[in-house]
C-alpha cells in the first residue's frame, strides 16, 4: 500500500514516511548507466518499458529468384520490424537444409518509415519454394557491444518522442542500403551517403557556415562569400564575393549595377563618365557629332579630288577634270600610222618588197616555186612515165611519177 501523509499527520509523521519512501524506492542517480534517461524514475520506467521483450515469426514461401520480402507473410501477418532486431533463416528447398542469413552479407532491411521496416531484400535472389523465416524480437540490452564489433541500437528516445545517437564518433545515414559507407569521408561528425531531400526549410545556427556545393533553387540572402558555380536561380540578395563563371544574368536588369545609372533610349550606348565614376547612357558618335582630327570623313568632293591628283597625263594622253559637274574626261592620239607601218614592212622585205601606193608584197619565186596569181605554190606536174627531156621547165620543176 503507497504511503502517504494525510492532512492531519504531524512533520515528524512527514519525515518519517519520505524517508520510508526514499530507502525503498532510491535516488534516481543510483540507476545503471545503460538507461539514457534517468533524470526520474518516470523517465527510466518508460524506458525500460520501450524495451519491452517482444517476439515475432514470419515465413515466406519464395518464387524462382524472388529476393524482396514484405507484406502478409504465409500465415497473414504483416512484417514489421525494428533493424538489428531481427534474424532471418533460408531453408533450402533443393536439399531441405538451413542456413542463418547475416544483415549486409546475405541480405539489407529496407522500407523503413519513422525507425519501423517493412521489407527485407536478399543479395542473391531464393529458389522457387524456399522458406524465408524472420524473427522479430526487441530486447533489454539495446546499445550493447556484440563481440567487440557489431554495435547494437545506437539510438534511444525521450519521453517527449525526441530520437538522439548515443554514440561518440559520428553518424552516416546512408540512402542505399545494398552498398553502404562505414567510414567517414571527411572530418565532419555527422555524413549523408545520398541525396538528401527536405520538404521544410535548413536552417543554420548563427555563425555557422554551408560548405559545399549547393544545387538548385535559393529563395532569400545568402551573406558571406560564395566560391564555385551556381546551378539554378538565386532569388533575393547577394552579400559578398562571387568567384566563378555565371553563365547568365538574364533575369538582371544592367540598370541595377551600381556602376551604370541613368535610364537609356532606342540606339544609346553606354561610355563611362569620369565626372561621377559610372557607365551612363548616351547617344552613338557621328560624323557630325565628333570633331574632324586628322583622320579625314569620307566624302564624294574629297574623292574626286584625290583621283585627278592621282592620275597624270601621258604621251598622246590627256585629262579635262569638270569640278562642278563631278566628271573626269581621258584622251588619246594615235601614235602610230599607216605609213609607219608601210616603212616598217618594206624594211623587212629588204627595201624592194612593199609598193608605196597599194601596200603589196612582191615575193621571188625560184627552183620548183612559182606565183600562181595570189597563191605562192610548188612548180610540179603529175605523169604516168617520166620525161625524156626536161627542155622549156624551169629549173626545180618536179614530176611526179604514178
Amino acid at each position: 500500500m503507497a504511503k502517504v501523509v494525510d492532512q492531519y499527520s504531524t512533520l515528524e509523521d512527514f519525515r518519517l514516511k519520505f524517508n520510508s519512501v526514499a530507502a525503498d524506492v532510491g535516488e534516481p542517480t543510483g540507476l545503471r548507466s545503460s538507461l539514457q534517461n534517468r533524470g526520474s524514475l518516470v523517465d527510466a520506467i518508460n524506458e525500460i518499458e520501450d524495451k519491452t521483450f517482444f517476439f515475432q515469426e514470419f515465413q515466406y514461401s519464395a518464387t524462382a529468384s524472388q529476393t524482396v520480402f514484405s507484406g502478409a507473410d504465409s500465415d497473414g501477418n504483416t512484417l514489421e520490424f525494428q533493424t538489428k532486431k531481427i534474424q532471418v533463416f533460408q531453408k533450402v528447398n533443393a536439399d531441405g537444409s538451413t542456413k542463418h542469413l547475416v544483415e549486409g552479407t546475405d541480405y539489407f532491411a529496407s522500407g523503413a518509415s519513422n525507425g519501423v521496416y517493412t521489407s527485407i531484400t536478399l543479395n542473391s535472389g531464393a529458389s522457387v519454394n524456399d522458406v524465408i523465416t524472420i524473427y522479430a524480437f526487441t530486447g533489454s540490452a539495446v546499445g550493447t557491444s556484440a563481440g567487440g564489433s557489431g554495435i547494437g541500437g545506437q539510438f534511444s528516445e525521450t519521453a517527449a518522442n525526441v530520437i538522439y545517437n548515443i554514440n561518440s564518433s559520428g553518424v552516416i545515414l546512408n540512402g542505399d542500403g545494398s552498398n553502404r559507407t562505414v567510414t567517414l569521408s571527411t572530418s565532419a561528425p555527422i555524413e549523408f551517403d545520398g541525396e538528401v531531400y527536405s520538404q521544410d526549410h535548413i536552417n543554420l545556427a548563427s555563425g555557422k557556415l554551408f560548405k559545399g556545393n549547393l544545387q538548385g533553387n535559393v529563395t532569400g540572402n545568402v551573406t558571406g562569400n560564395l566560391t564555385g558555380n551556381v546551378t539554378g536561380n538565386v532569388t533575393g540578395d547577394l552579400t559578398g564575393d562571387v568567384t566563378g563563371t555565371v553563365s547568365s544574368l538574364s533575369n538582371h536588369s544592367i540598370t541595377a549595377l551600381s556602376d551604370v545609372s541613368g535610364t537609356p533610349t532606342d540606339g544609346q550606348i553606354l561610355a563611362y563618365s569620369s565626372s561621377n565614376s559610372r557607365y551612363e547612357p548616351v547617344d552613338q558618335a557621328t560624323t557630325t557629332t565628333i570633331t574632324e582630327g586628322t583622320n579625314l570623313y569620307f566624302t564624294n568632293e574629297r574623292v574626286d579630288d584625290r583621283v585627278n591628283a592621282l592620275l597624270q597625263e601621258g604621251t598622246g594622253i590627256t585629262l579635262s577634270y569638270d569640278d562642278n559637274a563631278n566628271t573626269l574626261t581621258i584622251s588619246g592620239s594615235a601614235q602610230y600610222g599607216d605609213s609607219d607601218v608601210d616603212s616598217r614592212l618594206d624594211a623587212n622585205a629588204g627595201g624592194s618588197g612593199l609598193s608605196s601606193s597599194g601596200g603589196t608584197l612582191s615575193v621571188n619565186t625560184s627552183n620548183g616555186v612559182k606565183i600562181d596569181g595570189d597563191d605562192v605554190e610548188l612548180d610540179y606536174e603529175v605523169v604516168s612515165t617520166a620525161p625524156s627531156s626536161t627542155s622549156g621547165t624551169q629549173v626545180g620543176h618536179l614530176w611526179f611519177v604514178i
